[in-house]
């Protein structure tokens, strides 16, 4: 009768942890359909603007501008993270989220990354797990 509790509790310990894998898992490929039309840039310079609809379009601005992305091929774009005031060169990552997949690879050349005239990386944006 012990054996046969010590094998249940077993079972059952091996059964959450499949459980907690398969939640994990779930949570992870949620997170890629949601970035799967995103694209990520470091060290685009901030905007020093006081309305976060102005610094927006300033990042707009220097996407097209600079980074040669077509304004039709842009949906939205917003910085990751909070600004940090106290470093004076701090830069938050450029999320842009495009229209399709197809610009995403195009802009990231297969997902391999993009260097710029500006010598930044254009890259795709990955979940945590990806990365």
């Amino acid at each position: 009768q012990k054996k046969v509790m010590e094998d249940m509790s077993r079972t059952q310990a091996s059964t959450e942890v499949i459980e907690k894998v398969v939640r994990k898992l779930d949570v992870d490929q949620i997170e890629r359909q949601k970035k799967r039309f995103n694209v990520c840039i470091n060290k685009v310079p901030e905007s020093h603007k006081k309305s976060p609809r102005d610094r927006e379009k300033d990042d707009l601005q220097y996407c097209t501008d600079s980074l040669e992305i077509e304004a039709e091929d842009i949906v939205s774009c917003y910085r990751a993270g909070k600004k940090n005031e106290k470093i004076a060169d701090f830069s938050r990552p450029l999320i842009v989220k495009l229209r399709s997949v197809e610009n995403v690879s195009y802009y990231t050349l297969n997902g391999k990354g993009f260097k710029t005239k500006v010598d930044l990386w254009i890259n795709p944006d990955l979940c945590r797990s990806d990365r």
